[in-house]
């Protein structure tokens, strides 16, 4: 079964995700954060690392059709985190697929993600990805000038 090509633009159900001081001090010092980085690992004032927003606005995996999971690729990541994340929160994450884009040996996939504080609803991150799909290109769609392009500019993606 090809890739589902219905799935562009249909944002996905809400995914919360909460995470404790202990959480965001255990990511930074499994990413390595060390005595030079006292903030992200203690308690007292304790900041969290920008990069935990990636983990804070992933959402649940989308079904895009039927292919081999082994042949899926990341491609690219990138994230804008409007504000600091607090050491112990929460969000609400919707996604969708932006573009799906006929690369000739495979299938370009780009998603984006945002994510609101529980609280307020403020707009907190907003992540963008991409992967490549190997073996799924060959069905004569737009090729995609450059990665991500579209999904953060609001160009219209086509099949």
């Amino acid at each position: 079964m090809p890739l589902d090509h219905s799935v562009i633009g249909v944002e996905s159900a809400p995914h919360e995700r909460t995470w404790t001081a202990k959480d965001t001090m255990l990511y930074a010092l499994g990413v390595g954060a060390g005595t030079a980085e006292l903030e992200f690992t203690t308690e007292k004032g304790q900041r969290v690392l920008p990069t935990f927003a990636v983990l804070a606005a992933q959402a649940p995996g989308r079904r895009l059709g039927g292919f081999d999971p082994a042949m899926l690729v990341h491609a690219e990541q990138g994230f804008e985190l409007h504000r600091e994340l607090p050491a112990a929160g929460g969000v609400r994450t919707t996604s969708k697929v932006t573009g799906i884009y006929d690369k000739g040996s495979g299938a370009l996939v780009t998603s984006e993600a945002r994510a609101v504080d529980l609280d307020t609803g403020d707009l907190v991150i907003s992540s963008y990805s991409s992967v490549f799909i190997r073996g799924e290109g060959g069905f004569g769609g737009q090729r995609a000038a450059r990665l991500l392009g579209g999904a953060r500019t609001g160009r219209p993606t086509t099949r």
